[in-house]
């Protein structure tokens, strides 16, 4: 274990900047070890996954938001190491300490607007995997039936349909729920109406 906690309950952890990439609570990434410079890791093991896109700020080291993560598994590919990883829950940096920092949980913020929103987001989110029909589709739409929570859906939806950096950045910084509902169903309608333009073309080059 590469975690610890205090006596004033916040907890310390060693961190690493991960330029380009962001990580949601409850989902997995693969990420090759080179990311993590002569560092080594084994299964169990626990650090701060802090995203970023921009050098002066990592130099600076604000108090980002990152996420707790723990080393699933690891396995090889074409001889480079590549880590299996899993994101457990966003938090706080409080301060930095060398090569390990403290830091807090953070609980999204809830508000009574977002008590009835998971229905209707996933039914978004259904439309859309219905849509491009891929091989993955069947197992997506299984997977999503297993989050009831807003809160966890959200970061589901975000990881596996928003691949954009900067969609994934503005979803994963927002702490309102319902804000980062209005978020993802906006940008769902615009993959939904930008396949149906691309099956629609597809349908007209054919015949």
């Amino acid at each position: 274990m590469l975690m610890s906690q205090t006596d004033c309950m916040e907890s310390f952890a060693e961190y690493h900047f991960i330029k380009g990439k962001v990580i949601f609570c409850g989902c997995n990434m693969d990420i090759p070890a080179s990311r993590f410079g002569k560092k080594t890791f084994s299964r169990g093991d626990r650090f701060l996954f802090i995203p970023y896109n921009c050098l002066i700020k990592r130099l600076f080291k604000l108090r980002y938001m990152g996420v707790l993560c723990e080393i699933t598994g690891e396995k090889k590919s074409e001889d480079k190491i590549i880590y299996e990883v899993k994101g457990l829950h966003k938090v706080i940096i409080k301060n930095y300490k060398k090569d390990s920092a403290y830091f807090e949980e953070i609980f999204p913020a809830k508000n009574g607007k977002t008590e009835n929103v998971a229905g209707s987001l996933r039914k978004k989110a259904q439309e859309f995997v219905f849509l491009i029909n891929t091989e993955e589709s069947e197992k997506l739409i299984y997977l999503m039936n297993f989050s009831s929570d807003f809160s966890e859906f959200s970061d589901f939806v975000t990881n596996y349909f928003i691949l954009n950096y900067k969609d994934r950045i503005r979803i994963f910084s927002e702490r309102d729920l319902y804000k980062k509902y209005l978020m993802l169903h906006a940008m769902l309608d615009k993959l939904i109406i930008k396949t149906q333009k691309r099956i629609l073309r597809e349908k007209k080059s054919i015949g």
